[in-house]
């Protein structure tokens, strides 16, 4: 008994359409397998380029603070041999001292980033202070401690305090005839390595935040001090919408600009003080062009998927097209 419908042609059709959907099923289970290990390994490559990148900056920014440690010394070592200052230092003479030394100071503030310069006698008492720090700036109780070192076994050495503002110091003995006359003092903000920064990694934007102490078991609901950031105009409200998650998790956060721009936010301890007082520097990197490449790649993906489907289609249907002799 024949079935109604049970022709060649119709027994063709449901080959054809079977072979094409198994076919079909096949070259989109392919498609999205490639699709979805070439994703993954985008990412892999993208997330290693940027571990790169931020082990790159947590490098220089190492380097650039001892940088500073080290220029604050050596200014602290030559600024005793400029013409007089020891002299004037080992007789105690704060008027000719400072009379000597002013001359050189209006020249300091305009080449260098220092904020206090100060020589102290052998006694450790400060002959001349010369300041551009806020009229309640009190020396700190380690400036003291690195005094006594300087005068009693000429030792050197620099330190980092944020009682008031985020300083570094250096401070060194002078010496006269072999004989420790006196002490030098200078420091400089933290904040100068902003355009250090800046320059030494091509132009990538920086932040430097102030944190102060947490009593034990206290949450930290403190969004921190700013000390100073570059393009502070264009990327503080970035930086204020980002800041509590970062000091919450001290992991990397992504935000956008006005422009559409995706920037980076990178968290780094830079320093800590001796009092507990945490420097964060958040390095700001614009990674629009590098997602914009992973989203393209994606989509590349997908269309090689649907032209490899449609491709498939039509070798189906010439395959299957002798199952069709016309009539």
């Amino acid at each position: 008994m024949k079935i109604p419908g049970d022709t060649p042609r119709h027994t063709a059709l449901i080959f054809k359409w079977t072979l094409w959907l198994v076919f079909s099923l096949l070259l989109t289970g392919l498609s999205v397998a490639f699709a979805t290990l070439n994703h993954h390994n985008l990412q892999r490559q993208y997330e290693a380029w940027r571990t790169l990148d931020q082990s790159r900056h947590q490098q220089q920014l190492q380097a650039l603070l001892h940088q500073l440690e080290g220029d604050l010394l050596t200014q602290a070592h030559l600024i005793p041999s400029l013409s007089g200052l020891r002299q004037a230092l080992q007789q105690g003479d704060p008027g000719e001292l400072g009379r000597l030394f002013s001359a050189h100071w209006a020249d300091f503030k305009t080449d260098t980033h220092l904020v206090m310069a100060g020589f102290l006698d052998i006694h450790g008492q400060f002959l001349v202070q010369a300041q551009l720090i806020h009229t309640h700036y009190d020396p700190p109780a380690q400036l003291w401690q690195a005094v006594d070192q300087a005068l009693l076994i000429d030792t050197s050495s620099t330190f980092v305090d944020c009682k008031w503002d985020c300083l570094s110091y250096a401070v060194t003995p002078v010496l006269a005839m072999g004989q420790t006359v006196g002490a030098v003092t200078l420091a400089q903000p933290v904040t100068s390595l902003l355009m250090s920064f800046h320059t030494l990694s091509g132009g990538l934007d920086m932040a430097l935040f102030q944190v102060a102490p947490q009593r034990t078991g206290a949450a930290l609901t403190d969004a921190g001090q700013l000390l100073g950031m570059t393009r502070r105009d264009e990327l503080e409200p970035l930086l204020a919408s980002a800041m509590p998650a970062i000091l919450k998790s001290a992991t990397v956060t992504h935000g956008q600009l006005d422009d559409g721009r995706q920037m980076e936010l990178m968290p780094y301890l830079l320093l800590e003080d001796r009092a507990g007082h945490r420097v964060i520097a958040v390095v700001i990197t614009d990674v629009t062009q590098a997602q914009r490449q992973m989203k393209l790649a994606q989509w590349q993906n997908m269309l090689v998927g649907i032209m490899g489907l449609l491709l498939m289609t039509l070798a189906v249907r010439r395959l299957t097209r002798p199952l069709f002799p016309r009539r």
